[in-house]
């Protein structure tokens, strides 16, 4: 009688709900900075020096994004911060492949976050208080006095409509939120105050389109880094898995090997 020696299934790699959210998240945001990668072309990689219509550009491009509806900006504040807690929950199973690529990963995502809120977002609210063109200024102020009829709706729990705009408020501008009234009011004063020390010119807005220009090529090299060390990990679990399916068929045929040679002694 034949035995019939099968794979053993349980050494296959799983992949859960939150490696598909990951690459997702990680997926939108680097779409949206290849997007952005369009006009900043124009600053970083042009063979001569910038020319004007290419600042403006990026410009009318960032300011574009700086007035987007509440929606726009709480998805992608939601996918910023995606990855951290799924990357969080991986690097917490401490395995081998958790802690050398999503360990890496999760360094990379909170570089991203860092130049986001160190570079990108303070750059780009200092262009929005001086801008270059009247059309463009009249996008500032509607997108302002948008976002000042959302904080001063009152807040009704029991309305989902309120619960809604103040949950979206939220994620579009959190320190409008978590922060007390009188420290937001401390914190625009002193924004006011450092633009009056060091004023928006045309060469200081250049720099500052330049600066930001570079920021998203630097994210977008690192959110590359993050989708190729997940596909690496993805391909050095399926070999492991197939190593050791093909190391216990080989000792379950020597088990059953052996046997066979007994009966026909």
């Amino acid at each position: 009688m034949v035995t019939e020696t099968r794979l053993p299934t349980s050494s296959a790699p799983k992949y859960g709900f939150g490696t598909g959210v990951l690459l997702t998240s990680v997926g939108f945001i680097l779409g949206t900075l290849v997007m952005a990668l369009l006009t900043d072309q124009g600053l970083l990689y042009s063979s001569g020096i910038p020319t004007d219509e290419a600042y403006l550009r990026a410009e009318h491009f960032y300011l574009t994004l700086w007035t987007s509806p509440l929606a726009f900006k709480a998805l992608f504040h939601v996918f910023l911060l995606i990855p951290i807690f799924t990357l969080c929950v991986k690097v917490a199973k401490y395995t081998e492949a958790a802690l050398y690529f999503d360990g890496v990963c999760l360094a990379f995502c909170l570089l991203i976050i860092g130049l986001y809120t160190g570079s990108t977002i303070p750059n780009i609210r200092k262009i929005a208080s001086a801008p270059s063109t009247t059309e463009l200024v009249s996008l500032v102020n509607s997108s302002a006095s948008q976002l000042g009829n959302a904080l001063g709706t009152e807040f009704d729990p029991s309305s989902p409509i309120s619960f809604l705009n103040r949950f979206l408020v939220l994620l579009s501008y959190p320190s409008t939120i978590l922060m007390k009234a009188s420290k937001v009011a401390e914190a625009a004063e002193a924004f006011q105050e450092t633009l009056k020390a060091d004023p928006i010119t045309t060469e200081k807005r250049k720099e500052l389109l330049s600066v930001t220009a570079a920021g998203h090529s630097i994210a977008i090299f690192l959110l590359v880094g993050i989708l190729v060390l997940q596909l690496g990990k993805v391909y050095a679990e399926n070999e492991d898995a197939r190593l050791k399916a093909e190391f216990a068929l080989e000792e379950e045929k020597k088990k059953t090997a052996v046997p066979l040679e007994k009966k026909s002694q």
